[in-house]
């Protein structure tokens, strides 16, 4: 069963990693019999992977609005889910290896906050080969400033209905 504090569980896939998110699904799964598992779908998917997933393991693809919204931008769909949502994110290249969703959703509601990262320290260089490179923003907004932080968008916890999809807007054009 999947812990009382969380609605569901997004796994982002995109054609590149089928073999990854069946494999994520399935681990889910197998620790979690009952967990509602929504698939962002990040561009086209092997042919039969979504039938395969919703036939087989109940991972429902989300309806998303039209538009390619990409591996990166895919995994912030769920910020526009239904208000007060509680949901994990997750790439597909994560298996779980035990029923590690009690530590994780436990930490995250002791700490009372709305979404919960993995602070993963980088230096400057790191950060513009992972993440992306703030200066070329200076062109764009000329506020722009350098990251306090960065996190792995594959693995957060997050609350819907906070943010709206016109927020990101200016990043995304």
């Amino acid at each position: 069963m999947t812990p009382g504090c969380l609605d569901a569980i997004y796994v982002a896939a995109s054609a590149r990693d089928a073999r990854f998110t069946r494999i994520c699904v399935a681990s889910i799964r197998w620790f979690y019999p009952d967990a509602p598992i929504r698939i962002l779908v990040g561009g086209p998917l092997q042919p039969g992977l979504r039938e395969e997933l919703q036939t087989h393991w109940n991972a429902v693809p989300v309806d998303l609005p039209g538009g390619d919204w990409g591996w990166g931008f895919i995994k912030l769909e769920p910020l526009f889910g239904p208000v007060g949502e509680r949901f994990l994110v997750l790439d597909s290249d994560t298996a779980f290896v035990g029923p590690v969703l009690a530590t994780w959703a436990e930490a995250w509601q002791q700490s009372g906050a709305e979404f919960l990262v993995d602070e993963e320290p980088q230096t400057p260089a790191d950060t513009r080969r992972l993440y992306y490179n703030w200066r070329q923003l200076l062109a764009i907004d000329p506020a722009a400033r350098p990251p306090r932080f960065v996190f792995n968008s594959g693995q957060w916890f997050g609350t819907a209905g906070l943010l709206q999809r016109q927020d990101f807007l200016p990043q995304i054009d």
